[in-house]
Parts: structure tokens; C-alpha cells; sequence
């Protein structure tokens, strides 16, 4: 009985470690292309994650593209590559980047049902992305990146390079944001404040909220990113309602 257990274990254990997955690529966007490397401006290779990764934004997973600097090169020659890349998942490619002298022009992705994920036209500076059901969830160019409510298809939320927007289910306007280096400040969409507070990890500076009917609702301060001396809370009316002191 111990041998047969003995013998049953060691069966158990060899099944068990041949069926483990193998160990996870440095990035399999270029699994079959071994010839093939990122390399740096000042000539040394880096690693394929930092060319790419896969992220997931507005509830929509994509390829983001890290640095656009990196140049694909011959391992051997180093001369700059022209061509396309093609990434397989069950036999069928799913990732498709387009190179021209070793820098991407292009790059899609399609769902496992083979529907378009992500089309990345870094010519133009435009981009889109679909969800599984083929509905529109992310849309940029130069200028900004669009987050659509893929239900009604209508824009969630509009980011520029200092103005983000904001909008309800109906598509109307609920608030905006402008930023500076050091402050964030968020409006009302009569333009009337609705708040604005400092930016950044150690963030410094005074922090005021108001209410919809312009009475100050809070006011305070943070001291290299935390809550510092007295925060003082107000009803619509402008009676206090709770003070505290860090």
C-alpha cells in the first residue's frame, strides 16, 4: 500500500507540474519575432514592456503604447525595421502593429469574436476603441480623448491638455475642470465654483468647496498631502455644521 501510494503521488505531482502554465513572456507582442528589438536612442535594448502594455480604461481593454521614441531593430544589424507585427491567441492574430524604419504607424487589436478592439493611427494622432459588443467606449486625437457612455453612446467625460468635462447619462453638462501645475479647480456648469484643491503627491494649499447655490460648503488646507489645521463645513444656508482641527 505505501509503494502504490508513493507511486500514485509521484503520477499526481508529474501531471500536476506538466499542466502548470508555462512562465509568462518578458511581453508577447513580439512572441515569434525573436529577431526583433526595442531599442533606446542612445543604442541600448529595453525591455518589450516598455514599449507596450495592456491597460483598461472606461471600462474597455486596450494597448497603450509607452514610448513612441522606441525604435524596432534587427538584433543582429541593428538596421531599423519595416513591416508588420502579428500576435496570435488561439491561432488567430489579435494584435497587429505596423513599423516604418522602426517606428509604429499603426496598431489594432480584435476581440476574441474577432470584432475590432482598438485601431491607433499614430500617423494622424487618432485613435478609437470598441467594447466586445462593438460599441464606441474611447475616441482621441491631438487635441482630446473622449470617454462615451457606451450604452447611449453619448460623451461621459472630454479631456484637453488643461480642461476635462464631465456629463450626465442625457449627455448634459454637470461639471468641468481646468488644471495648472499646482491646482485642480472644478466648476459648476453656470461657471459658478464648485471646488478647487492643490495637485500633486505633497500637495500644498488652501481647499474650498461651495454649493450649487454659490454658499462656501467647506474650506481647509493641505500640508504636503495631508489634511493640516482647522477644516470648517457649512450647511446651504452658510450655518457651520462641523470643524475640525489636524
Amino acid at each position: 500500500r505505501v509503494v502504490r501510494t508513493s507511486i500514485l503521488l509521484h503520477i499526481i505531482l508529474f501531471f500536476t507540474i506538466g499542466c502548470e502554465p508555462p512562465p509568462p513572456a518578458e511581453h508577447y507582442f513580439l512572441d515569434g519575432y525573436p529577431e526583433l528589438i526595442f531599442e533606446h536612442s542612445d543604442g541600448y535594448v529595453v525591455p518589450t514592456s516598455f514599449f507596450i502594455n495592456y491597460v483598461t480604461e472606461n471600462g474597455s481593454h486596450l494597448y497603450q503604447v509607452n514610448d513612441t521614441s522606441l525604435t524596432l531593430v534587427y538584433r543582429r544589424n541593428k538596421k531599423p525595421y519595416t513591416g508588420y507585427i502579428r500576435t496570435y491567441q488561439w491561432d488567430i492574430y489579435n494584435i497587429e502593429g505596423t513599423f516604418k524604419d522602426g517606428k509604429i504607424e499603426r496598431l489594432r487589436f480584435w476581440h476574441p469574436n474577432r470584432t475590432l478592439g482598438m485601431d491607433w493611427n499614430f500617423l494622424e494622432g487618432t485613435g478609437e476603441v470598441w467594447n466586445l459588443d462593438g460599441a464606441r467606449s474611447i475616441s482621441w486625437n491631438n487635441d482630446e480623448r473622449i470617454f462615451f457612455n457606451t450604452a447611449t453612446q453619448r460623451p461621459r467625460e472630454i479631456h484637453q491638455d488643461s480642461i476635462s468635462t464631465y456629463f450626465n447619462l442625457s449627455g448634459e453638462l454637470t461639471s468641468y475642470t481646468q488644471r495648472t501645475d499646482s491646482m485642480l479647480y472644478n466648476y459648476y456648469p453656470n461657471g459658478d465654483p464648485r471646488y478647487f484643491a492643490p495637485l500633486g503627491y505633497a500637495r500644498t494649499g488652501e481647499v474650498k468647496r461651495w454649493h450649487p447655490n454659490g454658499q462656501l460648503r467647506a474650506i481647509g488646507e493641505y500640508l504636503n498631502g495631508r489634511q493640516s489645521g482647522t477644516w470648517i463645513e457649512y450647511d446651504s444656508l452658510g450655518n457651520e455644521i462641523n470643524r475640525q482641527h489636524f
